[in-house]
């Protein structure tokens, strides 16, 4: 038997995915270690990069999903009115 927050999650073709946290997490350590990357290429010491690294894997948490909440319910609505005929 479904969870009722399966049984609430729209389905169907085209129907929008929750994005989950690990994703978000994902998504934002390879921005961190990109931002890693760029820092130590423009001549940052190391241990600055890497703390900036860090810092900006964590504020990229939050940032991500807030930014997903976000994209999915803007997403949830339009397929919900595609859905209605509308």
């Amino acid at each position: 038997m479904a969870s009722p927050e399966e049984a609430a999650r729209p389905r169907g073709r085209g129907a929008p995915r929750q994005v989950s946290f690990r994703r978000v997490v994902v998504q934002a350590a390879i921005a961190a270690a990109l931002y890693l990357v760029v820092l130590a290429i423009s001549g940052v010491s190391a241990i600055a990069a890497l703390i900036f690294g860090v810092i900006a894997f964590v504020l990229m948490i939050p940032l991500g999903l807030v930014i997903s909440r976000v994209l999915y319910r803007y997403q949830l609505r339009r397929w919900q009115r595609r859905q209605a005929g509308g």
